[in-house]
């Protein structure tokens, strides 16, 4: 009788360890896209609206003009490992604390439906979640008093990062890409900083490659002085 089932576990064994397999496999797979999500890079980029707001008369008609934003939240691009093409045309459904919160850092709808749907919606996050992100990012990230005081600076480009790094920790010059644009107004002249881009490995700041930045041309790369437009 022992002899029977010693035969019934031999013959029973590679079932089992073809079950056991199979589920080390699986959860390999699922640690794997954990690790994948982990590894998740994003670039959160902010207009500087009073320059954007005089050099573009397309963005002056914006609600962020009307309401005299130094900055808003343009958007937050989730780099995926599938390169997918966002074309979705859906809009972005929220609740409504989650609107409210939203409509403080993107005042204009048509900005938050661009970024849904031009980023968000190939993210693999919901809405709700997406925007979750640009919250916890923004409110995170410190910018200096140059940039919110609505008054109008002049300084170098070296000055500035050094600013945004002295108020965030763990920020370095290489996590930061500025966006400039020349000016021959009568009120204002100079390179005019238009945009500013963070770059993130999940929750934490994370060097700004080529491949994952939107690229700066030569039109819109900042020289050595730079002027923050007041409103």
């Amino acid at each position: 009788m022992n002899t029977y089932l010693k035969l019934i576990k031999l013959a029973t064994l590679p079932c089992c360890m073809g079950l056991l397999l199979a589920v080390c496999s699986s959860a390999h797979s699922v640690e794997h896209s954990a690790n994948a999500s982990a590894l998740s890079v994003s670039v959160l980029s902010i207009d500087i609206v009073p320059a954007l707001c005089q050099l573009n008369q397309r963005y002056a008609k914006s609600r962020q003009c009307a309401d005299g934003k130094s900055y808003v939240i343009r958007s937050l691009n989730i780099l995926n490992n599938t390169n997918t093409k966002c074309h979705a045309q859906s809009i972005p459904t929220l609740s409504p604390v989650q609107a409210k919160r939203v409509d403080t850092l993107m005042p204009d709808k048509q900005a938050q439906k661009q970024a849904w749907q031009n980023y968000g919606s190939c993210s693999g996050l919901s809405a709700s979640q997406y925007f979750r992100q640009i919250i916890q990012k923004s409110s995170q990230l410190k910018l200096p008093k140059e940039l919110t005081d609505g008054q109008t600076h002049k300084l170098t480009k070296t000055q500035l990062i050094n600013k945004l790094i002295a108020s965030n920790q763990g920020l370095t010059t290489n996590d930061i890409q500025l966006r400039c644009q020349r000016s021959n107004a009568n009120s204002v002249q100079g390179q005019l900083l238009t945009e500013i881009q963070v770059c993130y490995q999940q929750n934490h700041f994370y060097q700004c490659h080529s491949n994952i930045t939107d690229e700066i041309s030569k039109n819109t790369s900042c020289g050595d002085k730079i002027t923050i437009v007041g409103n």
